[in-house]
């Protein structure tokens, strides 16, 4: 008599199968074993049609009376496997949300998460929160959030916590999937809300609200001043989920001309790079670190265009001869083209720090224009 191959089972079937193939090969009748193991027969039915197992008495009397087959515990290892095979289907939901759970531990600020997102006693619940906000389903497709660089740009000047990072787009993907638009998104509004942005600016009264007024007017979902993390050295944000894309603007840098050029950056990406992308993100970390990135570069030359509507900022400054002496022809700038003299001052810093010109150009122009007033 020869052992059955208990190896080609690989979906780990109930034993019942391998007994009843183990009865045919020795001529015997459930009834038959039913006597010799000193079982009722509905038992021994029970077993080959799976809805009884296989029990550690059951396993060395069938040793016993099926010898040349399976030991006791080979029939017990062919019930145990069958039992994990059959937990772990009813309770794989469960163990994806712990797989993922270790996998956030490792990645993100799992204290942040929990406070923010307002996480509750239930595991898989908390999990799902954080798996639709980013609008992925799968395990694989959360690792590939941590290890793909995408648009995450790092600054070797600032330090930068990835799990931090992480933890803060989460953050405000979440905060974005709270806000309702009745307005749809239509790239060719863009210009009209260009020059109304522009506006708000020039005037710097409530930039911030009326900012969030006009773009949620356009389709744009805003979030203002998300609460960093530390050592997350983020501008701005922009991202595409659903009906309508989101800017997110930080206070990293506290100025109009910070602030404006943010703006107009993220808005570039939303026209040049996403169009209705979720897969991509772009993340405003540091200027300097972006010149050699093409889509960041188109991004910076959308701003530079949107805030001095079409005019050559080059052209401008270079009739500037002297940085200690620019106050005044950057407010005749700022009123000849209806620019806030913050703004110019700010582009005229880059201009200056690009060209080596002066090291603390932008600290030097402020100061006199604060004195003329």
């Amino acid at each position: 008599m020869n052992k059955p191959n208990i190896q080609q089972h690989r979906l780990f079937p109930h034993p019942g199968t391998v007994l009843k193939g183990e009865l045919e090969e020795n001529g015997l009748s459930q009834r038959e074993l039913a006597t010799a193991l000193g079982k009722s027969a509905p038992m021994i039915n029970g077993i080959i049609s799976g809805s009884k197992d296989i029990t550690v008495e059951i396993a060395i009397l069938l040793e016993a009376a099926l010898p040349g087959s399976l030991k006791a515990s080979e029939w017990l290892r062919l019930q145990n496997k069958h039992d994990l095979e059959l937990k772990r289907k009813e309770i794989k939901s469960r163990t994806t949300a712990i797989d993922i759970w270790n996998i956030l531990r490792s990645h993100a600020n799992l204290n942040a998460l929990k406070k923010r997102l307002v996480f509750s006693s239930d595991l898989e619940q908390n999990i799902a929160t954080v798996m639709e906000t980013l609008g992925i389903s799968d395990i694989n497709q959360l690792e590939s959030q941590f290890h793909s660089s995408g648009c995450f740009k790092k600054s070797e000047k600032v330090q930068t916590d990835q799990a931090n990072l992480f933890t803060w787009v989460v953050i405000v993907k979440h905060a974005s999937n709270k806000i309702t638009l009745n307005t749809e998104f239509l790239p060719n509004r863009i210009p009209e809300l260009i020059d109304k942005l522009n506006d708000v600016f020039y005037s710097n009264v409530s930039v911030i609200e009326k900012t969030e007024q006009l773009l949620n007017t356009y389709g744009i979902k805003y979030i203002y001043n998300e609460k960093r993390l530390d050592k997350v050295p983020v501008d701005g944000f922009s991202f595409w989920k659903g009906d309508n894309p989101t800017i997110v603007t930080t206070q990293r840098m506290n100025r109009i001309d910070n602030f404006a050029f943010t703006i107009m950056h993220e808005l570039g990406h939303i026209v040049l790079h996403l169009e209705r992308d979720s897969k991509h993100n772009f993340i405003d970390v540091d200027k300097s670190i972006m010149v050699n990135d093409e889509k960041e570069h188109q991004a910076n030359e959308f701003a530079t265009k949107a805030l001095w509507n079409g005019i050559s900022p080059e052209e401008a400054f270079s009739e500037i001869e002297n940085p200690y002496g620019a106050a005044y022809d950057l407010r005749y700038i700022a009123r000849n083209n209806r620019m806030n003299v913050g703004i110019v001052t700010g582009q005229y810093h880059h201009f200056c720090q690009e060209r080596n010109i002066v090291k603390n150009s932008y600290a030097i122009c402020r100061d006199l224009i604060a004195k003329i007033g």
